[in-house]
């Protein structure tokens, strides 16, 4: 042969399952439907739904599409109307 390993020949390439391109497409679906639910919500309501999937499969594929939660917003306190500080 060539000289190269016979191990570099029995690797095939990655082939994504159909049902995973429909996980795929459920995950994305859902984000846009619910974009303040985060991966665990997620996962959760795909169990209700009879989807058997496991949650680090489904942390790997939000991870991999590029899915995420909007950062959380700052609250601001109430002051007083005056302007004044009060230390109680």
């Amino acid at each position: 042969m060539v000289g190269q390993h016979r191990r570099t020949q029995r690797h095939g390439g990655k082939v994504v399952s159909i049902e995973e391109g429909k996980l795929r497409h459920r995950l994305r679906k859902i984000a846009a439907e619910h974009i303040r639910w985060g991966r665990r919500k997620v996962y959760r309501l795909l169990r209700r739904e009879g989807w058997t999937v496991n949650h680090k499969r489904v942390q790997r594929i939000w991870r991999e599409e590029g899915l995420q939660r909007p950062t959380p917003r700052k609250r601001k306190w109430a002051r007083p109307a005056d302007g004044s500080v009060r230390l109680t």
